[in-house]
């Protein structure tokens, strides 16, 4: 079981060469492909979790999803995965367990395809676009580095190794009153999908001791 930190975003790359992966299993699957659910680096630390469709009738939020998710989700369709990204076949990963803390939020439109990625350091809706269409994997990653105002210093395997200062947005104070839904709750009825990356702040100490 896993819980998230859902009042900040640090708004920072930990593990580049993740993202690039979790980007190339995204843009691979397509329009109709995509679905939703979660990829877990080899290591468990870092997730990418690919939120289902809002609609106007549902009676929960983005923000429910994504706890509700990696608490206790389970794939039930075809289009629904948990696997580590990048492979041949489908593998699958376990549940991610201990807490998670948000790194960054990007909203994608397969039908575009445009990327935008959620940086509110001030303004509590300001998202920048990402170019996705025909553009690799990893020129995603460095231009998100570049958005959280990082600077790509080593080139390495499927991304880059950066010194990127630590922005921390606190969601509930930043621009917005305490108590009022995520601003990535906008997104209902439309084909925009919301991706989430975390990283592990801490383990379940039993589940991961060693003996």
């Amino acid at each position: 079981m896993a819980t998230v930190d859902t009042s900040t975003i640090t708004n920072t790359l930990p593990d580049p060469e993740f993202v690039t992966k979790s980007f190339r299993f995204i843009l691979d699957r397509g329009i109709m492909g995509l679905g939703s659910g979660i990829l877990k680096s080899r290591d468990g630390n870092h997730v990418a979790v690919v939120l289902p469709e809002l609609h106007d009738d549902d009676n929960y939020s983005n923000e429910d999803l994504l706890k509700e998710m990696m608490s206790k989700f389970t794939p039930k369709r075809k289009n629904e995965f948990m696997m580590i990204p990048n492979h041949n076949s489908a593998v699958s990963a376990n549940q991610p367990r201990g807490h998670f803390n948000i790194n960054f939020v990007v909203a994608y439109n397969p039908s575009a395809p445009s990327l935008y990625i959620f940086d509110p350091p001030k303004i509590v809706d300001n998202w920048h676009q990402a170019v996705v269409f025909k553009t690799e994997p990893k020129d995603i990653t460095t231009q998100i580095i570049t958005f959280l105002n990082g600077e790509p210093t080593e080139e390495v395997a499927f991304g880059f190794r950066h010194n990127a200062p630590i922005k921390s947005t606190n969601l509930k104070t930043a621009g917005i009153r305490p108590g009022v839904p995520h601003p990535w709750d906008d997104f209902r009825q439309t084909s925009i999908r919301i991706i989430v990356f975390l990283s592990s702040g801490s383990y379940d100490a039993i589940n991961y001791q060693e003996v």
